[in-house]
């Protein structure tokens, strides 16, 4: 299996279904998995009753927004009302994700088949090494 160690996870376009614009997204794990929690929870003490309790406070909405801002790396055909061309920033990101349904679950959609596409590699590369063992 060969890697590209410039770009360890790379992105996946997927076409909305009437072909009026793409997007690419990629999966979140590993390193900038982690970035994102430690970035969005807290840990917190407590002492009660001569106990010690620790709680993770989490930001879940600041997670999310994290989340979808790495999971979409760029769009193609999005305008706004007028027709003019949205660029794909973090702004534009969050504001479809949070306002529109149809953008949001486009998006759930696509990691999906991007999952799905990645454990499909993973089942073929087990194939791989079942056959030839």
């Amino acid at each position: 299996m060969k890697f590209d160690l410039n770009e360890l996870n790379p992105g996946m376009w997927f076409e909305y279904e009437d072909g009026s614009f793409s997007v690419q997204v990629r999966l979140c794990a590993g390193v900038d998995l982690e970035r994102i929690f430690k970035a969005t929870e807290k840990k917190r003490v407590e002492y009660k009753r001569g106990g010690r309790f620790e709680y993770f406070d989490i930001d879940h909405d600041k997670r999310d927004e994290l989340m979808w801002d790495f999971c979409i790396m760029d769009w193609n055909r999005i305008e706004d009302g007028k027709g003019k061309e949205l660029p794909c920033t973090t702004e534009n990101k969050l504001l479809l994700m949070k306002g529109s349904v149809l953008f949001s679950e486009f998006i759930a959609d696509c990691l999906e088949k991007a999952r799905d596409a990645v454990q499909d590699a993973k089942d073929g590369q087990e194939k791989n090494l079942q056959t030839s063992a």
